[in-house]
């Protein structure tokens, strides 16, 4: 592999300075060095001016707060690297992540890539849960709207492909979705290229209290935000199965009584259990039955 491939590392960043330390720990620690870390200071309270002193290649970008995917797009434009990698400032990468998804990429010719990953639960590497994401991979764009477990520190995409031909960024994070705001990322990489998966667990994604992702009342609006484009888009539409479709209009229906009784968050849980049990369903019909056709 050519080890003259620059990679831009961004990391978005708005609290627990202690934990964007050991996320640039583990950057620090690979065996691929050629790399830059850009960090998107979002707005943050706590100063992170030092950190910037750590190692050389480290550099700060200082913006008003506007949320994860605002940070990510700006990190993206700013970068200068051939490809980008995604790591979100309380996770961490193992010392082989950019070597052998790097060399993977540039062996297979792939656009964009993704590889299993680790829960960590309690700030502790002694306490793991296996996630294995074999199952994405190929053309995944029905995929994003089921059950799409690709966790953003996992991501590694070829940069020039986020660009149209006058440099102006094509293929971003949705600035103005709350909450996920990759998935809208993943979407358009999906449309255009098919997703490669390297077959390591590579990183650890930190499991803490409030992970907005396995809140009801954020799945429940992220859905609908997702149905407006899957309902907009009729290619995506139609290749879609009668599970989606049905999750999601049963999901509408829980997205009304959301808002209109004001429910709260265990009551989120329990309305929102039915449509992910109908998504999971869609997942599994998707990768056992349809891809078993072609």
């Amino acid at each position: 592999m050519n080890q003259n491939i620059l990679v831009s590392v961004i990391i978005p960043f708005y609290k627990e300075k202690k934990w964007l330390k050991e996320a640039i720990e583990s950057v620090l620690k690979q065996t691929y060095q050629l790399f830059e870390i850009v960090v998107i200071n979002d707005g943050s309270p706590e100063n992170i001016k030092d950190i910037e002193e750590i190692d050389s290649r480290i550099k700060i970008i200082n913006k008003k707060n506007g949320g994860p995917a605002s940070a990510r797009n700006q990190g993206i434009e700013s970068s200068k690297g051939e490809y980008v990698a995604f790591l979100d400032s309380d996770d961490m990468w193992l010392p082989k992540k950019l070597e052998l998804q790097l060399m993977k990429m540039v062996e297979n010719k792939s656009v964009w890539s993704q590889h299993n990953y680790y829960y960590m639960y309690d700030d502790s590497l002694e306490r793991l849960k296996k996630i294995n994401t074999k199952y994405y991979a190929g053309n995944v764009s029905n995929q994003v709207f089921t059950s799409f477990k690709i966790q953003t520190s996992t991501v590694m995409v070829k940069k020039k492909f986020l660009f149209d031909e006058y440099g102006n960024l094509i293929i971003s994070f949705r600035e103005d979705a709350r909450y996920g705001q990759d998935m809208y990322f993943y979407l358009g990489l999906a449309k255009k290229f098919e997703l490669y998966y390297v077959d390591d667990y590579l990183s650890y994604f930190r499991i803490r209290n409030g992970n907005a992702g396995f809140r009801g009342t954020v799945q429940i609006n992220a859905r609908q935000m997702l149905w407006i484009s899957l309902s907009n888009d009729s290619n995506l539409y139609k290749q879609s199965n009668y599970l989606t479709k049905f999750g999601y209009k049963i999901n509408n229906i829980n997205y009304l009584v959301l808002h209109k009784f004001k429910v709260n968050e265990e009551m989120a849980k329990i309305i929102n259990y039915p449509s992910k049990i109908i998504f999971k369903l869609s997942f599994i019909y998707e990768n056992l039955f349809k891809r078993k056709k072609v």
